[in-house]
């Protein structure tokens, strides 16, 4: 940007995973006001982020990265962590399973010179779009079926059942060991006070660069609604069993087909509020009179 240090006048906000530690914290503070000569900062959660942008307050935010999801509830703009839920099932096992399933096919393995199947070609064939995960009962593609693929200036063709078998460990891991999506989901909703439970469930935030392949947000509707909303123990007998999937708001034209940044979003309009307020924001001379740790005594 050819900012010089010495003249930085720039606010900041920092977007974080919410499993990071009070002492991450405060060590980035401390770059940001001694190394980068911040005027003013401030830190906070990306699920809470999400939920900002996609017009919420509280809600379940589900946030699939490359190396893990998230389960993370939000209630009254505040994030619940003692009944946050993680699995390291993700982008990164998707491509894995892909590659796992692509290597095994003859007719794959053969199109190349080794007979072995590139991590960049899976990567690339997971990003493509081609990946759609499909719901129960569904027509599931013929194994004969084949899909033609550009990579590296050559043609290739892939299963049609690889390319829909593959993703769907985001919703039921293959292995035994790995938690379901959608009882992580469930663990994180009991873990809340039972009175909030019914808004956490009308408003679920999808979001993350995971969260892009077809057909994801149909087929953990439909998990939830026949493993987890009928179980007696989810709602108090006065609440509805509700359940809504919140996106982007359609104000937003720009930004349609990106669902997946809701925590930049949120960003984005926080610092536009947040920033211009001292209440929210720690200052130099705050930090200067009480260190590292002031960050934890203000937030939005």
């Amino acid at each position: 940007l050819g900012i010089r240090i010495s003249d930085n006048t720039s606010a900041f906000l920092f977007s974080i995973p919410v499993q990071w530690p009070k002492s991450d914290m405060e060590n980035l503070a401390q770059i940001a006001f001694e190394d980068i000569n911040a005027p003013t900062i401030m830190i906070m959660e990306q699920p809470l982020l999400a939920a900002y942008g996609n017009g919420g307050v509280t809600g379940i935010v589900i946030d699939m990265g490359h190396d893990t999801t998230t389960v993370t509830p939000v209630v009254d703009s505040a994030v619940q962590n003692s009944s946050i839920a993680q699995t390291a099932v993700s982008g990164a096992a998707v491509t894995t399973r892909l590659r796992e399933l692509l290597q095994a096919d003859t007719e794959t393995r053969e199109q190349f010179d080794d007979a072995s199947v590139p991590l960049a070609f899976a990567v690339a064939l997971k990003e493509s779009g081609l990946c759609a995960i499909q719901l129960p009962g569904s027509d599931a593609a013929d194994s004969s079926e084949r899909q033609s693929f550009e990579f590296g200036g050559k043609s290739y063709t892939v299963s049609k059942d690889v390319l829909a078998r593959a993703p769907d460990i985001l919703v039921q891991p293959t292995q035994a060991s790995a938690s379901v999506l959608t009882a992580l989901v469930r663990q994180a909703v009991l873990g809340c006070d039972t009175d909030k439970r019914a808004a956490l469930w009308e408003n679920i935030h999808i979001v993350g660069g995971s969260t892009q392949f077809s057909g994801l947000r149909e087929r953990l509707q439909f998990e939830l609604e026949n493993t987890v909303l009928p179980a007696s123990n989810i709602f108090a007998l006065s609440q509805t069993r509700d359940m809504r999937f919140h996106t982007l708001p359609e104000y937003f034209v720009g930004w349609r087909g990106h669902a997946h940044w809701a925590a930049f979003l949120g960003a984005c309009l926080v610092a536009k509020v947040a920033l211009a307020d001292a209440r929210h924001f720690v200052s130099r001379a705050e930090y200067n009179d009480s260190g590292p740790s002031i960050i934890h005594t203000k937030s939005f």
